[in-house]
């Protein structure tokens, strides 16, 4: 799959970031929605959106979900970049298992928090901002930075979820080389991977403690790493072709980090390691994940759903809008409909017009020219004898 030289990935991913770059000092002039794809929050520096994009490129068919229903379940790939700090829930990893080994090939792919896109942005804001600029950038990083440590701060420091452990009090750091399957290919130096979370995994069954780790899904293989940091790990089960995919954060997957060309080949891989799906669902979902065991379509939607879901969203919304101005068109009424008075039949001029029109229909000049030459004579011999009658009396 030849995506590290796909012209039309890279214009996407320059004009999703220079949309968001262009203009505007402020922070509400930049959206950082994290782990979404769809809505006002398509342009987010945390969203989605070019991933999504990539996957359908490479012909998947992407749907958006924000909870977890059995139409999302159909799918052959989840992405999930949840925007908590906090690990999945037990009731949400059993879901997910169930999802799993219910069917051969599925792939959930699991992106961690511990990043924030709009802290870079504002940096490289202010590294090309002029004199005048350049304090309002710094105020602007200040805050994204602050508001990010304040939700990671309530993060605890060790998480046992079943699937993998997370350490939190580890130094940021840069991964600067790099190993594993995917490191092949990569110009490291010019990636920009952030590391914060160390995430720690059950080398086997054998091993682990039933009572820490998941009965199931156990480290198969690191296919990213740093040094001691694993940066993508795949879970599997010994029975079944079906995959928990890890990453530690969105530094090289959401739509900002994506302008950048090794976290796009790094991105090529990843959808490489999905196998021959053919749709993928993009999970969008805050502290908690709402589970419903019913059809989404069951309860609660207005039915303008189908305007989300690509390619309808971007056809429906276009023809939506051609088919208003045909109506403004063939029917231009404006305010409330009223009745015109009837116009009166005594004016002699009318029945003059409407009998022009008739001969016209004909379109027989000779016998127009006959009937207006009739006309003349009745209307002359008429007035002679009236004349003649007003003179003998």
């Amino acid at each position: 799959m030849a995506l590290r030289t796909s012209n039309l990935f890279t214009i996407l991913a320059l004009v999703s970031f220079v949309s968001l770059c262009g203009c505007g000092q402020q922070q509400s002039d930049m959206n950082s929605t994290y782990g979404t794809r769809s809505g006002s929050s398509i342009g987010s520096v945390n969203g989605t959106w070019v991933l999504s994009d990539m996957f359908q490129e490479a012909g998947y068919y992407t749907s958006t979900a924000k909870r977890l229903s059995p139409r999302i379940l159909r799918s052959d790939v989840i992405v999930w970049a949840p925007d908590t700090f906090h690990g999945p829930t037990r009731e949400t990893r059993v879901y997910f298992e169930d999802w799993l080994t219910e069917q051969d090939g599925r792939t959930l792919i699991y992106i961690g928090r511990d990043y924030d896109a709009s802290i870079d942005y504002w940096e490289q804001m202010q590294s090309q901002a002029t004199t005048t600029d350049k304090a309002d950038f710094l105020r602007q990083k200040a805050l994204a930075r602050q508001s990010y440590d304040q939700r990671r701060n309530l993060m605890p420091e060790k998480q046992d979820v079943d699937w993998f452990e997370i350490v939190r009090d580890q130094p940021q750091t840069t991964a600067r080389t790099l190993q594993g399957p995917w490191a092949t290919g990569v110009v490291a130096e010019d990636a920009d991977i952030m590391i914060r979370s160390k995430y720690n995994f059950p080398e086997s069954k054998e091993n682990q403690n039933v009572n820490k780790w998941s009965d199931d899904f156990v480290l198969s293989e690191v296919l990213l790493k740093s040094g001691k940091h694993n940066i993508v790990t795949r879970l599997e089960d010994d029975y079944m072709d079906s995959r928990i995919i890890v990453v530690n954060n969105g530094s090289f997957l959401l739509n900002m980090p994506l302008v950048n060309p090794e976290h796009r080949v790094l991105a090529g891989k990843l959808i490489e390691e999905c196998g021959y799906g053919s749709s993928v669902a993009f999970l969008e979902s805050g502290e908690d994940v709402q589970i419903v065991h019913s059809e989404d379509n069951a309860s609660g939607n207005s039915g303008w759903e189908w305007l989300t879901v690509w390619p309808l969203n971007v056809s429906g919304l276009h023809f939506a809008l051609l088919m208003i101005v045909l109506c403004f068109a063939l029917f231009p009424y404006f305010g409330r409909p009223r009745t015109l008075p009837e116009e009166p039949t005594s004016d002699f001029k009318k029945h003059i017009d409407a009998l022009g029109q008739l001969l016209e229909i004909t379109q027989d000049y000779d016998y127009a020219q006959l009937r207006v030459k009739q006309y003349q004579q009745m209307t002359k011999t008429e007035t002679v004898y009236r004349r003649g009658r007003s003179k003998n009396g």
